[in-house]
């Protein structure tokens, strides 16, 4: 991959990735990943991380920040700053989303049809049976791209022993794979199965997430046998075209 800047990284054509280390509860380090898209009229920005003015100006260059949003229930906390930052942006979320951030002023809510600002771009799905997470997952057309944000982990350089210790307890140590921790949350396998069918059935190259390394090539068929627990009993979408 290329570089585009201090920061900001290239991933494909009008698709970047901006790494950022955040310090969790007990100490632990961890890497989350913002994905940024160029629409037709500006940028997306999924995930936000803190944005600084040298990283402002970096994303200066790719185009104008039009769209902030939060993928999950759990990706929330730099939204409000960052709609702070470009006034001129509004805010999208899941499901729920509302409940835990009041404060933020959302233009819509995300939903399996795509808003009319990127419709025809960037597909999207909720997965549902996870009600206290609520991740959704982009399809972005143009470079084949599935980005998601905890549906899927690979991290491959970990740092410390407090992280260490964690990715082996969630069974994502160096591993492309869903997270346990994540599971203890599933409410509905036959509906998160649901959901996935509809995502497999895009047909991805590589896949974007926010913890760990880009995955490619073979990405689809990767992402079918991590998933293959909630779509036992369903035909296999495990080929990639």
């Amino acid at each position: 991959m290329q570089t585009a800047g201090g920061r900001v990284t290239a991933i494909a054509e009008d698709l970047w990735g901006v790494v950022h280390t955040m310090k969790m509860p007990g100490g632990i380090l961890m890497e989350t990943r913002m994905t940024v898209i160029r629409l037709a009229d500006g940028l997306m920005l999924i995930s936000p991380v803190p944005i600084d003015d040298p990283l402002a100006a970096e994303l200066a260059q790719l185009g104008e920040v039009r769209y902030v949003v939060s993928p999950n229930c759990w990706h929330h906390l730099y939204l409000q700053q960052t709609l702070e930052r470009y006034p001129q942006s509004v805010a999208y979320g899941p499901p729920g989303i509302k409940v835990k951030r009041p404060d933020v002023a959302f233009a819509g809510q995300l939903r399996n049809e795509a808003p009319a600002c990127w419709q025809g771009q960037v597909d999207q799905r909720v997965i549902l049976g996870v009600p206290d997470f609520n991740e959704v997952v982009f399809f972005h057309r143009a470079s084949k791209t599935l980005v998601v944000t905890d549906m899927v982990f690979n991290i491959q350089n970990p740092r410390g022993w407090k992280l260490w210790l964690l990715l082996h307890f969630a069974g994502t140590y160096k591993r492309f794979a869903f997270s346990r921790l994540l599971r203890m949350y599933v409410k509905d396998n036959s509906a998160v199965g649901d959901s996935l069918d509809h995502v497999l059935a895009w047909e991805f190259d590589r896949v974007v997430m926010a913890h760990g390394e880009v995955f490619e090539p073979g990405a689809r068929a990767a992402c079918a046998q991590v998933w293959s627990r909630f779509r036992r009993g369903r035909e296999a979408l495990t080929h990639a075209h």
